[in-house]
């Protein structure tokens, strides 16, 4: 088994795994320090599924700068027979779907993360939550809004509880910004996955006028693209992350867009974004993009 750097070929893990070209649109979901939660590795499943993907498992090997990233007895001691095996069990539990496996070796997770964005037709990246430190986000970048602002595909975050074995609605709060595609698009993977339905919800203060909001839910639903089972809603309430938190005991999974705020509107008066993630009912999902 061979490991080259960071911006050359990939050792590969899994038999089954060769089946599938590396061109063709895979689900990543990253390893790294050996760390790889359950619900990390069911979302992304669900994800693969529902979008039709390959899915791409990726151990990070990170190096100091005082050792060649050419040489393969670090990656050959830590990952191949861990990672083998990862791929193997999520084949045998998604046998509908192509999962391969890589380690890709460099000198920091970001630029090994990057590298395999641009190498491999990457089309979303999931991560666990663990990726958020809550305590330094209001203070500076996590790890997780570093990665999606130095790769193109959407990452998936997840919050809260593992996704649950059977899904029968999501709901998707859109509020006409820049991130409501993206949290659609993953939406729209999950309820295919889980044959579930999809509620639409856009919450308005009292007294607002509904036409912008009507034509926000428009163009949400046109974001679906052939999915069919699916409302929209529109909500009155006073505090937009409040009504939200409230609806969310109601939905098994909720996603949400990233936050719109800048950093420091967003430390002085704090996110929707985040208040949902944090005080949501069952699981969350966020999408960086």
């Amino acid at each position: 088994m061979s490991v080259r750097g960071e911006n050359g070929p990939d050792a590969v893990a899994g038999g089954r795994a060769l089946q599938q070209r590396d061109g063709d649109p895979a689900v990543l979901l990253p390893v790294c320090e050996g760390d790889l939660s359950p619900r990390a590795v069911d979302l992304a499943r669900t994800i693969a599924v529902g979008s039709g993907s390959a899915l791409l498992i990726l151990q990070v090997v990170c190096l100091p700068e005082q050792t060649p990233l050419d040489i393969n007895r670090r990656s050959n001691r830590e990952s191949p027979g861990t990672l083998s095996h990862v791929v193997e069990t999520a084949q045998d539990e998604t046998p509908d779907i192509t999962v391969r496996g890589r380690v890709r070796v460099g000198r920091n997770r970001l630029s090994i993360l990057a590298g395999a964005a641009d190498a491999y037709a990457i089309d979303t990246v999931v991560v666990d939550d663990s990726w958020n430190n809550r305590l330094l986000a209001p203070l500076m970048r996590t790890p997780v809004e570093k990665l999606s602002a130095a790769i193109p595909p959407p990452v998936v975050s997840s919050f809260q509880q593992q996704l649950a074995e059977r899904v029968p609605s999501i709901l998707v709060p859109v509020g006409g910004g820049p991130t409501a595609g993206a949290a659609i698009d993953v939406a729209t993977a999950l309820a295919t996955a889980h044959d579930a339905h999809i509620e639409l919800l856009h919450v308005v203060p009292p007294g607002e006028s509904t036409s912008r909001a009507r034509g926000i839910l428009e163009e949400a639903a046109s974001r679906l693209q052939g999915f069919e089972d699916y409302d929209t809603w529109l909500l009155e309430a006073d505090r937009i992350e409040d009504a939200i938190v409230e609806q969310s005991q109601y939905y098994p999974v909720t996603v949400i867009g990233r936050p719109q705020k800048p950093r420091l509107r967003r430390l002085v008066y704090g996110s929707k974004s985040r208040a949902v993630r944090e005080n949501g009912s069952n699981s969350v999902l966020t999408v960086w993009d």
